[in-house]
């Protein structure tokens, strides 16, 4: 049975993604940017969040797409790399999900988008910043398992 929160993330999530002008509206942000980074996202980016974040990790816990979400995000805002979602994804060697275009074949599912707005909304604090890294086998410097995963420090 369904709580009423999940109901409710339901139901916004259906209106948001299916109103045809605020889905067109690619500068509309649908986060306050009321998160560690400060990062906010539009509809649009939002959507390939979750779908990149399903296919890399939509079987695992949820404190794993948390910290998969976290890493990104600190990437994003890390001199080191590109300071946009897409850019950061697109990156030589990275998400292969990404490169493949598999993207589209991603659907999300509820926990997914759930754990996307929980980390935009500024509801964890899974991972320092400096964890930059991630795979499915120890990577980078002291390496934390987290599910199914390994975030690992990148040398400065």
């Amino acid at each position: 049975m369904k709580t009423i929160k999940t109901i409710i993330i339901t139901f916004i999530l259906t209106m948001i993604l299916s109103t045809p002008v605020l889905a067109e509206t690619k500068d509309f942000n649908v986060t306050n940017g009321n998160n560690r980074w400060n990062i906010k996202l539009t509809i649009e980016e939002v959507e390939l969040l979750s779908r990149i974040i399903q296919l890399e990790c939509g079987h695992d816990i949820r404190d794993g797409k948390y910290a998969t979400i976290e890493t990104i995000f600190n990437r994003m805002k890390d001199e080191r790399y590109p300071n946009t979602l897409e850019e950061v994804l697109s990156q030589k060697g990275q998400f292969g999900t990404w490169r493949n275009r598999n993207i589209d074949k991603a659907t999300p599912n509820l926990d997914t988008y759930e754990a996307v707005f929980m980390v935009l909304n500024g509801q964890t604090n899974i991972l320092d910043f400096d964890r930059l890294k991630f795979n499915n086998e120890p990577i980078g410097y002291h390496p934390v398992k987290i599910g199914g995963q390994y975030f690992g420090k990148q040398l400065k």
